[in-house]
C-alpha cells in the first residue's frame, strides 16, 4: 500500500469542519472512540511494518567484499611506480568500512588502513577518527602501537596538547622498536613546542570570537500590524555582515551526502552502520552530537520512511530537537496546558526553541484536504516514534500521562509543517560535479583524479567545482523574520550550519532588511513571482520592482532582440503573455516556423537561422574545425542579441564547458584538443559570460564563483594573465562561499595562480 492509498483509508477518522490549529485539529483524533482510534492506528501500525528494511550481506560474505577493497586500496598504497595513488587507496579503505561488518576485524584494519591514507594526505583529524574506530572496533592489540603513533602524530598536527600528551603517556608503556621509538621521540619534542605557544593561541581565538558577537549587534526586530520585521539598528554598507544565524535544525537534501550534524559538504564519510549508508559525519565529534536525535531516525531510515513523509521528516526533526527542551521547565498535567505552555512561552529567551515554534504558518489557509493530509502524516509520525524509539522515554517523569505527549507531539510536527511551507530555508554551496555518474558512494574528496592531498585540488581541476545546488533543509527563525521583497537587502552566505547575511547595499539606520521569498526580479517575469507569492505565502507583493509602471524592465533587459527585418531593425522583447518565462530556446532542440518568435514592434516572424547552427555545433565540439565555425557564430550574435542576453549567456556557457572537454590534460572526451589559437576565443567568451552572471547576481554571489572557476583554470594552465585588480575582485568574492569551499580555491590560488598573476 502506498502512501496515498494508507491515508484514503484513514481520511474518514479525521472529519475537519473548521479548522481552529494545529492542536484541535490532531486531538480530532485523540478524541475518536476508543475503538475507531484503535482501529486507525493499527492501519498506520500495519503500513509502517510492511516498510522493507534491506538485508545485510551474511558476515562471510561481508568479511571477503571488505578483505577485496583493502587489499586492492593497498596495492594503490604501496606500489613504488606512477601507479600509486593514495587518493585512490582510500577511496578503497572506505569501500572496505562500508561493506565490513560491525564490531570485526575487517573493519578495524579497514579503519587502520585509511587512517594512514588520510595521515599521508594531510585529513589529520579524519585520520586521528579512523584510529579511534580502529580500537573500537577491535584492532589487533599487538599493533595497537602502530595505531597509537598515528593519533599522536595527527595530535601534534592538529596542535591538540591534551591529546598528543595522553597517547605519548600511552606509548611510553609499550615495548616500541628503534623506528617507533625516534618517532616516539620526534613527537614528544613536538609536544614541548606546541606547550610553548599554547597560550598566544588561546588569546587569539579569544580575539576572534569577540569581533564576530559584536557583528550581530547591527540589527533589531520591530512588532506593528504587520507582524514581526527586522530594521537597521546602525548604517550597514555594502557587502558588510547583517547577521549571522545558526539553523536550528538541517536535513539533507537530494543525492547530497553531507554530515547531518554540522552541514558540511565535503567530508571523509564516518556512516551510521544500520542504516545502510543513508546518514554520514565528518568525524566523530558530530556523530557523537548527532547520536541522541539519530537514535529516533535510524530505523526510519532503514525502512525508507522518510522518502514517503517528504517536508515532514525535517519538521520532526525540529520537534526533536526542540520539545525535550521544554519537558525539563513545564509543569502541566494534561495536554491542553502543555499546548497553552508552548504557545506562550515568549519569556523562555534562554530555550532556542520558543523562536522556531513563533514562526508564521498558514495552515489555516490551506484547503481542508491538504490540512488533512498533513495531520494525517504527522500522526503517522508520532506511531512511529511510539512504536520504533524511546522518544517518549523523555516524559516519564513529567506529570502528563503518555496519550498527552503523543498528542502534544502529534500537533507539533504538524505546526512545523506548515511553519517550513511558508519559512522553510535551503541552504546553497558550490559542489563538484560527479566523476562517476555510476558510483552512488561518491565523495567528492575521495575522487583520486582531483586531487593532490587535503583541500588541494591538481592544476586544471578547480572548474569541477563549476555547479552550485541546495544541499540541505534548514529551519531558520530569525532569517524568517524578514519580509519579503523582491529586491532583497542581502545576498546570503551558507557555510556549515550557519548562514551569514551580507548587505547587497547600503543600508540605513531605522531602514527595514528584506528577504527575497521567490525567484530574483532579474531572473524571472512578474507574472511568475506573483502567482507563487499568491499560490505560497498568501498575499500580493508590493515592494518597489513589482510596485511600478513595468514590473518585468530588469528582466526584459536580458531579453532584447534586434529584428532581423532590414525595414525595422528595431529593438525588441517577444510578447509571451501566456508563459511564465521568456526562455523559450529551453524547451526546443530546432527552431522552425512553426515555433518561431515574432518582432513585438513589426510583427515580422524572426527566422534566427544562426540557433540551428549553434545548437548542432554544440553536439559536435570533438571537431576542431565544428569549434572555430562556433566561436564565429557566436561572435555575430552581438548582431541580434543585445548586451548580455539570457540565451547568449545559455550558449557561452555551453561553449565554455564544452570546451574544456578537449582541453590537453584536463578534459574527459575524445576529440581534437584545443589549439592555441582558440584559447584567446575561449577567453573571450568567458569573461562576456561572466560579466553576465554578475550583471544578474552581482561579483559577490555563489554564481559568479562557481562559474569564474573556469577562468581560475585557464589562468593557472597559463593561457591567460590576469592582473591584480581583476585577481583581487575575484578573490573578494570568496567570502560568500562557504569556508570550506573557500579553502580549496585559497589553496588552489596558492599553488596554481599566485605567481602567474601580473
Amino acid at each position: 500500500m502506498d502512501m496515498q492509498s494508507l491515508f484514503m483509508s484513514q481520511a474518514s477518522f479525521l472529519i475537519l469542519d473548521k479548522y481552529e490549529n494545529e492542536f484541535e485539529t490532531i486531538s480530532i483524533l485523540h478524541n475518536l472512540p476508543e475503538e475507531k482510534r484503535i482501529s486507525q492506528t493499527d492501519i498506520s501500525k500495519d503500513w509502517l511494518s510492511s516498510l522493507s528494511v534491506n538485508e545485510k550481506e551474511d558476515q562471510n560474505t561481508a568479511v571477503k567484499s571488505s578483505v577485496h577493497y583493502r587489499e586492492v586500496g593497498n596495492r594503490f598504497f604501496a606500489s613504488n611506480n606512477e601507479r600509486r595513488n593514495v587518493v585512490a587507496a582510500t577511496n578503497l579503505y572506505t569501500k572496505a568500512i562500508f561493506a565490513a561488518p560491525e564490531k570485526s576485524e575487517a573493519l578495524a584494519l579497514a579503519h587502520a588502513n585509511r587512517a594512514t591514507a588520510l595521515q599521508e594526505l594531510g585529513y589529520y583529524q579524519q585520520a586521528y577518527d579512523d584510529c579511534e574506530c580502529a580500537l573500537e572496533e577491535g584492532y589487533p592489540s599487538h599493533l595497537i602501537h602502530k595505531v597509537l603513533t598515528r593519533q599522536a602524530y595527527c595530535a601534534w598536527k592538529l596542535k591538540d596538547v591534551d591529546r598528543l600528551s595522553t597517547h605519548l603517556d600511552a606509548l611510553s608503556e609499550k615495548k616500541l622498536n628503534e623506528s617507533f621509538m625516534d618517532k616516539y621521540k620526534q613527537l614528544r619534542n613536538g609536544l614541548n613546542e606546541l606547550l610553548k605557544n599554547k597560550n598566544t593561541e588561546e588569546s587569539s581565538k579569544q580575539c576572534k570570537e569577540v569581533v564576530l558577537e559584536k557583528k550581530s549587534q547591527q540589527i533589531k526586530t520591530s512588532l506593528d500590524e504587520r507582524g514581526r520585521y527586522m530594521v537597521a539598528s546602525e548604517d550597514i554598507g555594502e557587502n558588510e555582515v547583517v547577521f549571522v544565524e545558526r539553523a536550528q535544525s538541517i536535513l539533507p537534501v537530494n543525492r547530497f551526502k553531507i554530515c547531518q550534524q554540522c552541514a558540511a559538504t565535503l567530508i571523509i564519510p564516518f556512516p551510521c552502520r544500520f542504516c545502510y549508508m543513508q546518514v554520514f559525519y565528518c568525524s566523530l565529534e558530530c556523530k557523537k552530537l548527532h547520536k541522541n536525535i539519530h537514535s529516533y531516525e535510524c530505523v526510519g531510515y532503514q525502512k525508507q520512511l522518510f522518502g514517503h513523509v517528504g517536508i515532514a521528516h525535517l519538521a520532526m526533526r525540529i520537534m526533536l530537537e526542540g520539545l525535550p527542551q521544554f519537558a525539563r521547565n513545564l509543569e502541566c498535567t494534561n495536554a491542553k496546558e502543555i499546548w497553552e505552555s508552548l504557545m506562550n512561552s515568549n519569556n523562555l529567551k534562554n530555550i532556542e526553541y520558543v523562536q522556531s515554534l513563533n514562526m508564521i504558518t498558514h495552515l489555516g489557509e490551506m484547503a481542508k484536504g491538504d490540512i488533512v493530509w498533513f495531520a494525517l502524516v504527522a500522526d503517522l509520525l508520532v506511531t512511529y516514534l511510539d512504536e520504533y524509539t524511546e522518544f517518549f522515554n523523555n516524559f516519564s517523569k513529567t506529570a502528563a500521562c503518555l496519550s498527552d505527549w503523543k498528542l502534544v507531539t502529534g500537533a507539533l510536527i504538524l505546526r512545523h509543517i506548515g511553519q517550513l511551507i511558508v519559512n522553510g530555508h535551503t541552504f546553497c554551496s558550490i559542489v563538484a560535479m560527479p566523476t562517476n555518474q555510476n558510483d552512488n558512494m561518491e565523495f567528492t574528496l575521495l575522487s583520486d583524479d582531483m586531487w593532490n592531498g587535503a583541500y588541494r585540488l591538481k592544476l586544471g581541476f578547480l572548474h569541477k567545482f563549476c555547479s552550485y545546488e541546495e544541499t540541505a533543509a534548514a529551519n531558520l527563525p530569525y532569517l524568517s523574520i524578514c519580509n519579503h521583497a523582491c529586491i532583497q537587502s542581502f545576498q546570503s552566505k551558507f557555510s556549515g550550519r550557519y548562514v551569514h547575511t551580507h548587505a547587497t547595499n547600503f543600508i540605513p539606520k531605522n531602514k527595514e532588511i528584506f528577504n527575497c521569498y521567490t525567484l530574483d526580479y532579474r531572473k524571472s517575469k512578474h507574472k511568475h513571482r506573483s502567482e507563487d507569492l499568491k499560490d505560497v505565502y498568501k498575499f500580493k507583493c508590493k515592494c518597489i520592482k513589482c510596485d511600478t509602471k513595468n514590473p518585468d524592465k530588469d528582466y526584459e533587459a536580458f531579453h532584447q532582440y534586434r529584428c532581423e527585418n532590414t525595414e525595422c531593425r528595431k529593438i525588441f522583447v517577444p510578447k509571451m503573455p501566456n508563459s511564465n518565462t521568456l526562455n523559450w530556446w529551453d524547451s526546443i532542440d530546432e527552431l522552425d516556423s512553426k515555433n518561431a518568435i515574432k518582432c513585438s514592434i513589426c510583427r515580422s516572424k524572426q527566422s534566427f537561422e544562426w540557433f540551428n547552427i549553434i545548437k548542432n555545433l554544440l553536439k559536435v565540439m570533438y571537431s576542431r574545425s565544428s569549434r572555430h565555425l562556433l566561436f564565429e557564430t557566436f561572435r555575430k550574435l552581438d548582431n541580434v542579441l543585445i548586451d548580455y542576453h539570457e540565451m547568449k549567456l545559455f550558449f557561452a556557457y555551453a561553449i565554455v564547458s564544452g570546451c574544456f572537454n578537449y582541453i590537453d590534460g584536463i578534459g574527459d572526451n575524445s576529440g581534437d584538443h584545443l589549439g592555441a589559437e582558440e584559447f584567446p576565443k575561449l577567453v573571450d567568451v568567458l569573461k562576456l559570460y561572466l560579466i553576465g552572471v554578475a550583471k544578474q547576481c552581482r561579483y559577490n554571489s555563489i554564481e559568479y564563483v562557481a562559474n569564474m572557476t573556469y577562468l581560475w583554470d585557464l589562468i593557472a594552465i597559463g593561457v591567460y594573465k590576469c592582473d591584480n585588480v581583476e585577481m583581487r575582485k575575484m578573490l573578494d568574492s570568496l567570502e560568500m562561499v562557504s569556508d570550506e569551499i573557500k579553502l580549496i580555491f585559497m589553496h588552489y590560488y596558492e599553488d596554481h595562480l599566485k605567481y602567474t598573476i601580473n
